[in-house]
């Protein structure tokens, strides 16, 4: 029998996805992706669907931070994959209500990436990323404050304080955060198989 220490971040990815769609953001998504970029930071997937799951907890500002991170221009991606990660934040921001009206041309309302592309406003999304790594002083510290909140909302991380609730300033010092109790127990637990967790 596999644990989830076994799994390699993909199949961690692909489940957090799956468990998302069925069941929101919960804390067994959270938890999933977690330990998928402490395994590959650099990946593609998981930082894309992280985002939408902070966002979906109610942390939008730290889900920007994600993607903006993830685009950063020393990360080892390839133009294909940046412009996935482009799309995504354009998807990202327009789900959060970053849009302006246009007019479509002929021929332009089948073509949804042309009309996310004319849609999005990037001007308005650009000021709301750059209030959320103002705190942070950078998109490095917005960073780690996003993981820190996705691993203590996840149950993964503890505070210094040992308190299960912590404020938001707090996340803005991830240096306070440790592996939890539960993290190893987690861990070493089974891993299920099949499509599902559930």
């Amino acid at each position: 029998m596999r644990t989830v220490a076994d799994i390699g971040p993909t199949e961690l990815v692909y489940r957090a996805a799956a468990l998302f769609v069925e069941d929101g953001a919960h804390g067994e998504p959270l938890r999933l992706l977690v330990r998928a970029l402490e395994l590959d930071p650099h990946h593609l997937q998981a930082h894309a669907i992280l985002a939408s799951v902070l966002a979906d907890s109610g942390r939008p500002a730290a889900g920007a931070a994600v993607l903006e991170w993830a685009l950063g221009p020393d990360r080892p991606f390839f133009a294909s994959e940046r412009e996935f990660l482009l799309r995504e934040r354009m998807r990202y921001g327009a789900c959060l209500g970053f849009t302006r009206p246009w007019a479509a041309g002929a021929g332009v309302l089948g073509d949804p990436d042309v009309v996310l592309e004319a849609s999005f406003d990037e001007a308005a999304y650009a000021a709301f990323v750059a209030e959320a790594v103002a705190a942070p002083n950078s998109p490095e510290g917005a960073y780690r404050a996003a993981l820190a909140v996705a691993g203590f909302a996840g149950g993964l991380l503890a505070h210094a304080s040992g308190g299960l609730e912590v404020a938001d300033e707090e996340f803005r010092r991830p240096e306070r955060f440790s592996r939890s109790e539960v993290y190893d127990a987690w861990l070493a637990g089974p891993w299920p198989e099949g499509r599902s967790a559930s």
